[in-house]
């Protein structure tokens, strides 16, 4: 039935930020160490917008879960979303560019070599990558 399929969708939107122990963590170690660091004044500030951000996201699914005669507005679950990403792009502006830069490089490394130990894929470590990635667990 098109309900239970549209719940279980539902559902599962809700629990990807709330089941990712690594997103709500990563943000706010993001936060503090924009405080910590002395890269922005108005981190923590930036950091309690995303959460809230995020809180309304996670509502909207959740009104809509418990109220399946109302169904879910797409209208404000999209708003809601779109907050959300605006909210954790001012927070990673607050990140050095050099560094993410690099963060951004290491991100791809990892991924790439991820994807090859996981089976058959196109993607390739180069030898550039390789030592790119070497040098930045260093």
């Amino acid at each position: 039935m098109w309900y239970d399929e549209l719940t279980i969708g539902q559902q599962h939107a809700m629990s990807v930020p709330n089941d990712s122990p690594g997103l709500r963590e990563n943000i706010r170690a993001l936060g503090e160490y924009a405080v910590t660091s002395g890269q922005d004044n108005d981190a923590a500030r930036l950091m309690n917008s995303f959460f809230a951000t995020l809180d309304a996201y996670d509502r909207v699914l959740y009104d809509s879960i418990q109220n399946p005669s109302v169904g879910l507005d797409m209208k404000l679950a999209s708003s809601k979303l779109e907050a959300c990403i605006e909210a954790l792009d001012a927070l990673l502006g607050t990140v050095p560019p050099d560094l993410m830069a690099k963060s951004r490089a290491m991100m791809l490394a990892t991924t790439r070599t991820k994807q090859i130990s996981e089976g058959p894929s196109e993607a390739i470590v180069s030898p550039e990558e390789d030592k790119l990635l070497t040098s930045l667990l260093k």
